[in-house]
């Protein structure tokens, strides 16, 4: 895997919070528009990530919030401990945690802005399939 792959950087990211408490790390990319949405990296243990259609009905509960980070009950998504998302444009950096600390909340704005950035814009210069008619 080439330096700066989406795997890397959450590899990265997550390996500076295991000892914060962070079980794992996902990018979301979100489409507001259509109200959809899907994971586009990860970090951790799978097990434990929400699905996607929890994440999506998260956001669209919390779309009028002014809150910069969102902060929701595991049990309300189906994992456990406690679940944050901070959006980054066109995505969310989403982290699970088993307890929440109050640094790592104030930190993943930014954080959110760095990872989702990195990820997406690996993606965007990933040669695309063409389609064949």
């Amino acid at each position: 895997m080439k330096a700066g792959a989406p795997e890397a950087v959450l590899s990265a990211l997550g390996a500076r919070l295991v000892a914060d408490d962070v079980c794992w790390l996902l990018v979301f990319e979100w489409r507001r528009d259509l109200l959809a949405g899907a994971s586009v990296a990860s970090w951790g243990t799978d097990e434990r990530t929400p699905s996607a259609a929890a994440l999506t009905s998260w956001f669209v509960r919390e779309a009028d919030t002014d809150e910069p980070v969102l902060v929701a009950d595991g049990a309300e998504l189906g994992t456990v401990g406690r679940v944050l998302a901070a959006p980054a444009g066109d995505a969310y950096l989403v982290l699970g945690c088993r307890r929440l600390r109050p640094y790592v909340c104030t930190a993943a704005g930014e954080m959110a802005r760095v990872a989702t950035e990195c990820v997406l814009r690996e993606r965007s210069d990933a040669p695309a399939l063409a389609a064949v008619g």
